[in-house]
């Protein structure tokens, strides 16, 4: 008689049924985590964004204390941006060397400038990071910026939305000439210098998402051909931003909206509720899309001797 074999249980296995439910929770937990991680990421993108913005708040700062103004919004004959002048005071000397003054922002001879990306102007928020170049002309390229002179406040965002306008609706890199610190009279610590208009050269309206290949704006801001803002290149003069005011739909002006409504030469930025901008003494402000005309005006205009809300 043989001895009887000791009986070794059979390892149990997963069922269906349960693979699927330990599948569905772990679904869960990773739709859980997901909104979580992409804010984690989007405010470590907002942070550096504010750091670019930072630096070029100390540039300007720096300009100053240079030459006792801060640079012009552009320069007429012949004409550069605001930005070629303060390249050597956010380490860009090299780039400055090599770009040529005696001739216009977009002569052949300043291609090789022009084209070059600065990581300090793009936020990286932004779709298309740094690799955006803007087809200015078939023959004139550009790399491009996300942060704008925020130039005026216009009088029709005022009187289209009930308001009067003040007597002073400039900004405070408003002229042709320069501005001294002392000529802000409504205070620095209360007068956006440069504020977000990121995304261009492409047009994105409210969502965010792209806008219509043209848009025929009205109200004196720029029309958009073929999806392309214009005034995206940090070298371009016309890359100013004086607000005029959109309607929600971001595709015709003027109307309620000054934040992130559009890139039309517009405040926008593709963080969550708002822009950031640089403040006159040289600190960063994020200002809520919730803004309207009321509360953003004081904020822009460097003279206009209104009170601002608490």
């Amino acid at each position: 008689m043989f001895p009887e074999r000791s009986r070794i249980p059979a390892p149990r296995a997963f069922t269906l049924v349960e693979l699927l439910v330990v599948i569905a929770i772990i679904g869960i937990l990773v739709a859980l985590l997901l909104p979580a991680v992409q804010a984690a990421r989007e405010a470590a993108r907002r942070a550096s964004c504010q750091n670019n913005m930072r630096q070029l708040g100390l540039a300007l700062h720096t300009y100053h204390d240079q030459f006792g103004i801060l640079p012009p919004r552009r320069i007429v004959q012949p004409l550069h941006s605001w930005i070629t002048l303060l390249l050597p005071q956010f380490e860009q000397g090299n780039v400055h060397n090599t770009y040529r003054f005696g001739v216009a922002w977009n002569h052949a001879q300043n291609q090789p400038a022009i084209t070059t990306p600065l990581k300090v102007l793009i936020c990286p928020s932004a779709p298309g990071g740094i690799d955006r170049i803007d087809q200015v002309t078939p023959t004139v390229r550009a790399a491009v910026s996300d942060y704008a002179a925020a130039t005026q406040m216009v009088a029709i965002a005022y009187t289209a939305n009930g308001l009067t306008p003040p007597s002073d609706t400039r900004g405070i890199l408003a002229t042709d000439i320069g501005t001294r610190l002392a000529e802000v009279t409504d205070g620095l610590s209360n007068t956006v210098m440069v504020i977000e208009d990121a995304g261009r050269p492409n047009y994105w309206i409210r969502g965010p998402r792209r806008g219509p290949d043209t848009s025929n704006v009205g109200c004196g801001n720029a029309n958009v051909a073929g999806g392309r803002v214009t005034g995206s290149a940090w070298a371009d003069p016309a890359s100013d931003l004086p607000v005029h005011s959109f309607e929600e739909s971001g595709l015709r002006c003027p109307g309620p909206c000054v934040i992130n409504c559009t890139n039309n030469n517009e405040p926008f930025a593709f963080h969550t509720s708002g822009v950031n901008s640089i403040i006159g003494d040289g600190s960063v402000r994020f200002l809520f899309q919730t803004l309207g005309v009321r509360e953003l005006g004081p904020q822009i205009t460097r003279a206009g001797g209104e009170v601002l809300a608490n």
